[in-house]
């Protein structure tokens, strides 16, 4: 029979740190993330084959003048050595990229929502998962805390820019400009920008997922 786990030995567990070599970086914006399949070997390594699992809960494509998007709602559960974990549920997103010939990809672009999805699941239950990538509502003060007044108000335009966004194409559009000017300020105003970018990615998810549940309301 298995053991339990005592509380703080499961938050040993999940809450050890990655390594360097875990976690990628986007080349054209440098924000940190871990690839679909680490995430999945970690999820096997931890809980075990049939230690985890995921149900998909909805998948809905939204159009955004681009052959649109695809928003699925997962479900996770797993558990631990006899210690059933709180279930998870998060919403991942996949872009419908087309071929040369105009051929929208379709089924890579719901897949790809579903890792997404999966992966945003995961990251609640620690470090392992990645959930240090995206504390931001911890990580942005500490940044600022090392900026000095003149540095911080160098940046003010950008920061404000960046507030002012609406959509995933207001996105794109100031991560690129974001990345083209990233000669112009020193690498802490980079960190600072690069972490608002991030925590705006990820309110525009939190609210896609609001405006499909009120949609089916």
């Amino acid at each position: 029979m298995k053991r339990d786990l005592e509380k703080e030995e499961l938050s040993g567990v999940l809450d050890t740190d990655l390594t360097p070599r875990d976690v990628f970086q986007r080349e054209y914006d440098g924000m940190e993330y871990l690839a679909g399949y680490f995430v999945m070997h970690n999820a096997n390594q931890i809980f075990g084959h049939d230690g985890w699992g995921y149900k998909v809960l909805d998948t809905e494509r939204v159009e955004n003048g681009k052959g649109g998007v695809f928003i699925s709602k997962v479900r996770v559960w797993a558990e631990l050595d006899g210690v059933k974990l709180q279930p998870k549920t998060d919403v991942g997103t996949g872009e419908i990229k087309e071929t040369k010939k105009g051929i929208q990809m379709i089924d890579m672009a719901v897949k790809a929502s579903v890792t997404d999805g999966v992966k945003r699941a995961l990251r609640s239950y620690g470090k392992q998962f990645g959930l240090g990538l995206y504390d931001n509502a911890d990580i942005l003060p500490v940044i600022q805390r090392e900026l000095s007044e003149s540095e911080t108000e160098e940046i003010v335009p950008v920061v404000s820019r960046i507030n002012k966004i609406e959509n995933e194409d207001d996105l794109k559009e100031m991560v690129k400009i974001v990345s083209d000017t990233v000669k112009d300020r020193n690498k802490q105003q980079n960190l600072y920008l690069k972490q608002v970018l991030k925590k705006v990615e990820m309110e525009l998810v939190e609210e896609a997922n609001e405006s499909k549940d009120k949609k089916k309301d």
